[in-house]
């Protein structure tokens, strides 16, 4: 679909815009940068992220920072997030994977005493989300030309322009896109509108936005309480929350 497409339907769910009109070109052009804002603010809420991506990478020998990003050192979508990220060291047969610590905070990056430590294994990553590409730091350098596994948030496409290129989404983000949208050009309608149209786009636009992030959810691991190192627990053994106790089988 194009941002044409993806304005016009929102228009309608609004009542503005009828079969086969055309609109405006200034709320066209209005629309487009709506649509391209709420793109971006989705693509920083973890539960509207559709996928993981993974992208393998070829290090430099003792070179501790690479740019990520179109045309940079790593070229590849510039990441919102990385999840994860293992060291591969491919010289061995098979391939081992090595994880590496994310430093989520640039005071634990900035904590690191002496930076440049060279010919080593890296053992932690911290990135810095800078613009127009972000900036990956490994600490240390590495000692040969490993490979770099990310793990980084997929991200939803910006429009690039109104009607010349396609875009396809996940099943359920386009239905989504357009209601959420149709909210945020409603004060730009220059036509009343019945406020119980507004309510029921409103009232749509929040659900589909919480179908999307119930299944874009996590499967959480649950964990017993239960103290470990008491033998073998069999099925006719219980775990008293009450008392605080584990009452063992036979």
């Amino acid at each position: 679909m194009t941002a044409r497409q993806v304005i016009y339907r929102a228009c309608r769910l609004l009542g503005y815009a009828r079969q086969g009109m055309s609109l405006p070109a200034d709320l066209e052009s209005d629309g487009l940068d709506a649509l391209n804002d709420m793109i971006g603010t989705w693509r920083n809420e973890s539960l509207l992220v559709f996928a993981i991506r993974a992208d393998i990478f070829t290090l430099s020998v003792n070179v501790q920072a690479y740019t990520i990003g179109s045309g940079a050192t790593f070229n590849a979508p510039r990441p919102t997030y990385i999840k994860d990220a293992n060291l591969i060291l491919q010289q061995t047969t098979p391939a081992v994977r090595l994880p590496l610590e994310i430093l989520r905070d640039s005071s634990e990056w900035a904590a690191i005493r002496v930076r440049a430590i060279t010919n080593s294994l890296p053992l932690k990553l911290y990135y810095d989300p800078t613009l127009p590409n972000g900036t990956i730091n490994l600490w240390p350098a590495p000692l040969l030309a490993y490979q770099l596994e990310l793990f980084s948030w997929a991200q939803l496409d910006r429009f690039a322009d109104i009607a010349t290129t396609n875009y396809t989404f996940p099943d359920g983000y386009d239905d989504a896109i357009r209601h959420n949208l149709a909210v945020a050009l409603a004060p730009m309608i220059p036509d009343k509108m019945r406020q119980g149209r507004l309510d029921m786009v409103v009232a749509r636009s929040r659900e589909l936005k919480a179908i999307l992030k119930a299944h874009n959810s996590p499967t959480k691991k649950l964990y017993s309480d239960a103290p470990g190192g008491l033998g073998a627990v069999s099925d006719s053994s219980y775990f008293n929350y009450r008392s605080g106790n584990l009452r063992m089988a036979g």
